[in-house]
């Protein structure tokens, strides 16, 4: 077939990429206003069906067998107009279809010579296993998923990315050239290798390649490269998807959200619990749907800090040091003549467990033990031997642990090389635990080959802790910071192979607490809005453990048809209720009366707060005994 492509009016980021000569079109879940544009619902497949390839790809560009594999398609797949029943699988980000022996580490600019054709390149760059990475797939008759798990681009940091490619059976859906369709979707996506071709031939491509291309590299679509995107395409992030296809573009009526209220306000005494409701609506064109989803956030939390150097994590942990603040100072405590010795069975191990002499509160749990690791860390939960450290988070790094140095440590242990070297002491009292690694050697490679550390962490009751450095002699490369029992919650100072930390210097970790009182409770929290419709979207506030003071929140609404919106939620907790008090100043008066009898006349409505207020009698109605009951108050007071 013979395609002639014609604009009509300006293009921009809402509209599909396409077409090329042979029809494919890229939409992107930010397309809203036409029929085609995905929708981001990721289908996790890894515990849950999905089989890894065991890849191995150390990402340092250079060619392996094992990050390239060829499997079979439980159905027959038109691309470009060709049928193929297998395809190639990479590391690096890409598929191709057929049986295709290149592995293109380093990506090209799309359509090209630069990569095996035909090509389905969903984040073509120089992936790696390493630190967890891997992908896997689950076939069956409907589809076939690829999916790149917690990958990151070789020697760019710590930065994860997490995808899926879905490629459908053509059977199950119509195209007007009989080609499949594909679905890719980002679950976490970072785009951070900023390679160049100007002085020599860069182990990376420019950043990220996401596009398509035929049989002979000469027809495609490029979605984006060198972090550069056409103007149809929305730039990609987290949570986001696109669709490729050669069904052609079709508008659809557009929806419009509407809601009840700008903003909630509600008053309350301590311990009381109240459901308000949120109207929301489409009024939008004929036959329109909104999509929508609603969710509820907090303003960020304040630091116990003056400066910080970073935080929150999830839990609300944030760190800043000494050369922070002014008001934090270098404070090394000296237990030499007061500390045990730790006992360690081998270099990497962990002491058995040992009294910390209080509860200390850990990511919302108090501890009363604690165990040292000769690797430079403190742990609450389990030990665990890994000694080659890397960045935070990582579920297979120490959990529930305090990060005070960890690296490849070599302290007096019962197995001792040649080059062990420095004790560790422990001591608690009321006030607090040291645990002091006392010039412990690293153990001895090219890189650190006279290594030694002298530090010490310190745990209080309040659960603060900090972490002293009294002298670091030689090369380091040290992970520091905390994680939860998860490895899903971290907080980390500097990158593990930097070069923050300096002799006399203290770091200081402390956190806020997240205070949750506001709550959805409304059966669904996502749906579909016919025009013309509403929904009720119920919140809970509950003020049980809040102390009196004004709080925020926020109900998030987001929709196919524009950005989040953001309804503020206030919250006062007071002194209890003073029934009849419905205008909140605190005092019974005619202007009470006033609201009370408009309510009940149905000129005004209430709060479920001021409903509570103006029931008066308690019987659970807002009526005119009510009125008579306030009158009655008023005058005797």
């Amino acid at each position: 077939s013979d395609y002639v492509t014609f604009t009509v009016g300006e293009r921009d980021e809402g509209d599909p990429l396409g077409p090329d000569e042979h029809g494919y079109y890229i939409y992107d879940s930010g397309d809203v206003n036409y029929s085609m544009a995905p929708v981001y619902d990721w289908i996790e497949i890894v515990g849950n069906g999905g089989t890894n390839f065991n890849f191995s790809d150390g990402g340092d560009g250079v060619f392996n067998n094992t990050s390239t594999d060829v499997i079979q398609l439980p159905f027959t797949f038109k691309f470009y107009g060709v049928e193929y029943n297998e395809i190639t699988v990479s590391t690096n980000g890409w598929i191709a279809f057929g049986d295709r022996e290149m592995a293109a580490f380093r990506n090209y600019s799309l359509p090209g010579a630069g990569g095996p054709s035909p090509m389905v390149a969903a984040f073509w760059d120089d992936l790696t296993t390493d630190n967890g990475g891997d992908v896997y797939r689950l076939i069956n008759d409907n589809y076939v998923i690829i999916q790149r798990n917690e990958m990151r681009v070789h020697d760019h940091g710590s930065q994860e990315n997490t995808l899926q490619m879905i490629i459908y059976n053509p059977e199950n859906s119509f195209t007007p050239t009989g080609d499949g369709e594909i679905k890719i979707q980002y679950k976490e996506f970072n785009n951070i290798s900023d390679g160049d071709y100007y002085e020599y031939t860069p182990l990376h491509g420019c950043y990220s390649t996401v596009g398509i291309e035929n049989q002979y590299g000469n027809v495609g679509l490029e979605y984006t490269f060198n972090d550069n995107y056409p103007i149809e395409s929305m730039e990609l992030d987290d949570n986001t998807a696109i669709f490729i296809s050669t069904v052609a573009p079709e508008e659809l009526p557009v929806p419009n959200l509407t809601y009840s209220s700008e903003e909630l306000n509600i008053s309350l005494a301590e311990g009381e619990m109240v459901v308000e409701e949120l109207e929301i609506g489409n009024d939008g064109e004929s036959e329109s749907i909104l999509n929508y989803n609603v969710n509820r956030s907090y303003p960020p939390l304040s630091s116990p800090f003056l400066t910080d150097g970073g935080g929150p994590d999830a839990f609300g942990y944030f760190w800043s040091d000494s050369d922070l603040n002014e008001e934090l100072e270098y404070d090394w405590i000296d237990i030499s003549g007061d500390g045990s010795t730790a006992s360690f069975s081998s270099n990497d191990g962990g002491t058995d467990n040992y009294l910390i002499g209080f509860d200390f509160p850990f990511y919302g749990v108090n501890y009363s033990e604690f165990f040292i690791n000769a690797n430079g860390w403190i742990g609450f939960g389990d030990d665990n031997t890994e000694w080659y450290n890397q960045n935070l988070p990582n579920t297979n790094f120490p959990l529930n642990a305090i990060m005070g140095f960890w690296d490849d440590l070599n302290p007096v242990n019962s197995n001792c090389n040649e080059s062990c070297s420095g004790e560790v002491f422990y001591h608690s009292n009321d006030d607090r635990l040291v645990v002091w690694f006392s010039n412990v050697a690293h153990w001895v490679t090219v890189e650190f080959p006279e290594s030694y550390y002298d530090f010490q962490i310190v745990i209080y009751p309040t659960g603060e802790f900090q972490i002293n450095y009294r002298d670091i002699v030689g090369g380091y490369s040290a992970t520091v910071g905390v994680q939860d029992n998860t490895g899903n919650s971290s907080l980390q100072v500097d990158e593990y192979n930097g070069n923050y930390f300096h002799d006399e210097m203290s770091v200081y970790f402390d956190y806020t607490e997240y205070v949750d009182w506001l709550s959805i409770v409304s059966e669904t929290t996502s749906g579909d809005i016919n025009q013309g419709e509403e929904v009720i979207i119920n919140l809970e506030i509950e003020t049980m453990d809040l102390p009196q003071g004004d709080y925020t929140g926020y109900l998030n609404i987001n929709t196919n048809i524009q950005a989040s919106v953001q309804i503020p939620v206030y919250l006062y907790v007071g002194d209890a209720l003073l029934l009849g008090d419905v205008n909140g100043d605190d005092s019974l008066n005619v202007l009470d009366i006033v609201q009370i009898v408009n309510y009940v006349l149905g000129t005004i409505e209430f709060s479920d707060s001021q409903i509570l207020s103006a029931d008066v009698n308690g019987d659970g109605l807002v009526n005119v005994l009510d009125i008579v009951t306030l009158v009655n108050m008023i005058l005797t007071f």
